[in-house]
């Protein structure tokens, strides 16, 4: 895929330069056939030379061993080796015995990214993260130096080649990753091509600009990453249209709708997750409403909505009164790659005017303070915000941007 190109090449390259290093194919041979395939897929001549030497270079400098774990950052979320399985060597930088005797930091930096991504590093607004937590609940953050240094050392075995002084053989000494070197490789990835844009985090399947559905892990070509649960990766999907519909009007039997129109606008709601690489332009936000409390708006969120596109609760945020606040709310929700907001209990005492939402309603790139710095990062914004509340009211700019679904007041009897 175009957005995997260099890493394949770079990556490919370090292989190469082991197994020239051994013998086992000769280097100009490995450079020609590696170059040839770089400009057959459209890469620069200029930036295919210097890659496939970089890492030539660098793979030449470390053994050869046929029985090698298979190059991290491949598959999504593959583990880490275990003691009795060696990690694959990366030369240190700096000066090494035998030629070529030089690694430069953007040499080690580029081909520790190759070796890592894309299924153990990405990046969203400008910012170069992992993908933590269990499946179901991951979620993007972004990584420091001291992170990036405990994910490399996860994975690579940093080396030096030296000579030994009575025999002058070269003699390979494991080393450390230091903050240094983590630094190294945190700077690069801010903007390497090696390193994945993450644009859309979904705990469900989403129909992709191809047309197909996305699978379980990554989809490098659209930035994609589903995080499935395990307990319905499984599960076949009903074919029979009146199966479906009647799966649909069970979720919402016991919800009192005004009338039909509210139940088909929350049916609407409930495919637009699926849906949304496909809507070319903004999203309204979906309010579930009322005339009083108590008539199952927020139920109607948590349980129907988040139970059937999160397979769990909804969790609900409190909008707030400051919309300086809202903005650094936002900033977070969408920086971590959430991608479905619950706003719970709008409140009816005044009229709601927030510039920030009515932005995160409108462009598809959000930008916002990355808290705890003064930088701007700009955010791909598939996000989809559902509100609930009784009878709230919204500024002009807001109001054209809702789309209402009423709930009736229960009665007594």
């Amino acid at each position: 895929p175009e957005g995997a190109r260099h890493n394949t090449l770079v990556r490919q390259g370090f292989i190469a330069g082991k197994l020239a290093g051994s013998g086992h194919v000769p280097f100009d041979v490995a450079y020609a056939e590696l170059h040839a395939a770089g400009l057959f897929v459209g890469l620069d001549e200029k930036d295919t030379h210097r890659s496939i030497l970089d890492s030539m270079r660098c793979g030449s400098q470390v053994p050869w061993v046929e029985r090698a774990r298979s190059v991290p950052g491949v598959a999504s979320y593959s583990k880490a080796p275990t003691e009795d399985e060696p990690k694959t060597q990366i030369l240190v930088p700096g000066n090494h015995f035998q030629e070529p005797s030089h690694v430069s930091n953007t040499a080690f930096s580029s081909v520790a990214l190759a070796l890592l991504s894309p299924g153990h590093y990405a990046r969203r607004g400008g910012l170069p993260g992992t993908i933590e937590g269990q499946s179901g609940k991951r979620s993007f953050e972004p990584s420091t130096v001291d992170s990036t240094r405990i994910l490399l050392g996860e994975f690579l075995q940093p080396v030096l080649i030296s000579e030994d002084e009575d025999t002058h053989e070269p003699i390979t000494t494991k080393k450390l990753f230091t903050k240094d070197m983590g630094g190294l490789v945190l700077s690069l990835a801010h903007t390497h091509e090696n390193v994945t844009t993450l644009s859309h985090l979904t705990r469900a399947p989403v129909l992709l600009p191809n047309q197909a559905w996305s699978r379980p892990g990554w989809t490098h070509e659209f930035g994609v990453y589903y995080d499935a649960l395990k307990k319905i990766e499984d599960i076949e999907p009903a074919t029979d249209p009146a199966c479906r519909r009647a799966l649909l009007e069970d979720a919402v039997c016991d919800f009192p709708f005004e009338d039909d129109h509210d139940r088909e606008t929350f049916f609407g709601l409930l495919l637009t997750p699926l849906l949304c690489l496909f809507i070319d332009g903004p999203i309204p936000m979906f309010l579930v409403s009322s005339a009083q409390e108590r008539t199952g708006k927020s139920l109607l969120l948590d349980s129907v909505l988040g139970g059937t596109i999160l397979g769990a609760g909804l969790p609900a945020m409190q909008l707030g009164d400051k919309p300086e606040e809202h903005d650094k709310r936002f900033t977070a929700f969408l920086l971590s790659g959430g991608t479905l907001l619950h706003l719970d209990n709008l409140t009816q005492r005044q009229a709601i005017d927030s510039p920030p939402l009515a932005s995160l309603l409108t462009a598809r790139v959000y930008q916002g303070r990355y808290l705890g710095s003064s930088r701007i990062v700009s955010l791909a914004n598939t996000a989809i915000i559902a509100a609930t509340g009784n009878n709230p009211r919204f500024s002009a700019e807001l109001a054209k941007r809702i789309v209402h679904i009423r709930l009736q007041t229960r009665s007594e009897h």
